[in-house]
């Protein structure tokens, strides 16, 4: 049996052979290792399969909306795009959901079944497979995050003694 000492000698001498990724490629490969469905990302917001050209239009929406006056603004401003995209996303991925789902839920139909039992069935499907709730849960931290935002920006542009 190892002493604490050896085996931290040995995880030291691991963690010395690798250094992670040298090249620029490389680095931009590691740095999406968390990224699975984006409705949590931080750094890459516009995910490869989406339209980046309608991200800026709504980022663009917001900035001409609100017309940040500094850095901090722009960074609420922008916070309010990110949440406003990621809800968007989240819209979507519902969406497609439950058509994959239905689309199952029709396959395994009955004679019976009328519109309303085949979405009951395709609802019930998505929601025991925990996806639905899962894409809620992010539809309503995105949906939080934009009102936080907001609401930071008011107090902000509120304060007595700001130059507007």
């Amino acid at each position: 049996m190892l002493t604490p000492e050896q085996k931290a000698d040995i995880a030291r001498r691991n963690g010395a052979k690798s250094q992670g990724p040298i090249s620029a490629q490389g680095k931009d490969i590691v740095s999406r290792n968390a990224l699975q469905h984006g409705l949590a990302a931080h750094k890459h917001i516009v995910l490869d399969c989406e339209d980046d050209t309608a991200f800026s239009t709504l980022r663009q929406g917001c900035i001409d909306k609100f017309h940040p006056t500094d850095p901090f603004e722009f960074e609420l401003v922008e916070q309010i795009a990110v949440g406003l995209w990621r809800t968007r996303r989240a819209f979507g991925l519902d969406t497609a959901t439950l058509d994959q789902s239905l689309a199952t839920s029709i396959d395994n139909a009955a004679p019976e079944d009328d519109t309303a039992a085949l979405l009951a069935k395709a609802f019930h499907h998505a929601g025991t497979e925990g996806s639905l709730n899962r894409l809620h849960r992010y539809e309503s931290a995105a949906q939080r995050a934009v009102d936080r935002a907001l609401a930071r920006l008011d107090r902000y542009r509120a304060k007595p003694g700001r130059a507007a």
